[in-house]
């Protein structure tokens, strides 16, 4: 192809995030979805033990387990928000989890998500 094309991590990407959408915004929408409008659920955990060479992902070598328990504290806590705000909206297809290495979390701790 010989073409360089970007890499994206998110959709919008990053660099079409601002400040023009408002946690009520978000809230509007969520109350928005149907009943049983099929949803996804992406989780990402940014730790790793180590940097991987060719990692262009958002991600951060931890070696306070403490830190990440405290992220999947507050990841459960906005997992919960949006369960709220969904008001048993939406049926969850699936969850993927990615990182980082989402496998630097214990059984228990994804299983807590």
């Amino acid at each position: 192809m010989g073409v360089r094309a970007p890499r994206y991590t998110s959709f919008p990407s990053a660099l079409h995030f601002n400040e023009q959408v408002t946690a009520a915004d978000y809230a509007a929408r969520l109350r928005d979805i149907a009943l049983y409008e099929p949803l996804s659920i992406y989780v990402h955990v940014p730790f790793c033990k180590q940097l991987c060479w060719y990692c262009g992902c958002n991600m951060r070598v931890e070696n306070d387990y403490g830190r990440a328990l405290r992220y999947v504290e507050a990841a459960a806590s906005e997992l919960r928000l949006v369960g709220e705000a969904l008001g048993g909206a939406g049926r969850p297809l699936a969850v993927h989890f990615g990182g980082g290495t989402p496998n630097y979390l214990k059984v228990e701790e994804i299983a807590a998500l």
